[in-house]
């Protein structure tokens, strides 16, 4: 990609971050329309953040070290391309989420309130616990 595209890229990602996140008046009366958006939301606001990094990342690390540096520009469309095949293209073709279930997020069995209550009492000794219902 060339240094002038990704200069225009930055340029306007960092206009609008500002126009989103900067509060609207109204011209006539000063009244308050919106008070702008939430920048540090995820998504789409994450990614343009994410984007102007790795462009300042480029701009300074081509200073530093050479034009060979512009190719960790390549992490962006890499990073795409992963978050496109692990969200809807390999559940689609049947292979297995890489998240975890809530079945394994969970661990071992766990135990109600009551239950919790219960042993704990018997361990201390009291023979609540220990009787049995017919």
């Amino acid at each position: 990609m060339a240094k002038g595209a990704a200069k225009r890229i930055a340029l306007f990602l960092s206009r609008y971050l500002e126009k989103i996140g900067t509060a609207r008046r109204d011209p006539i009366t000063g009244a308050l329309i919106s008070s702008g958006e939430d920048l540090s939301q995820p998504g789409v606001t994450e990614w343009c953040f994410d984007i102007l990094y790795v462009t300042w990342a480029c701009q300074i690390g081509s200073g530093l070290f050479g034009e060979w540096f512009w190719y960790l520009y390549l992490v962006i469309p890499l990073y795409a391309v992963f978050k496109i095949w692990s969200s809807f293209v390999g559940p689609m073709l049947g292979r297995p989420s890489a998240s975890p279930s809530k079945e394994d997020e969970k661990g071992p069995e766990t135990l109600s309130k009551r239950q919790e209550k219960l042993r704990k009492r018997g361990e201390r000794g009291d023979p609540r616990p220990r009787a049995v219902r017919k």
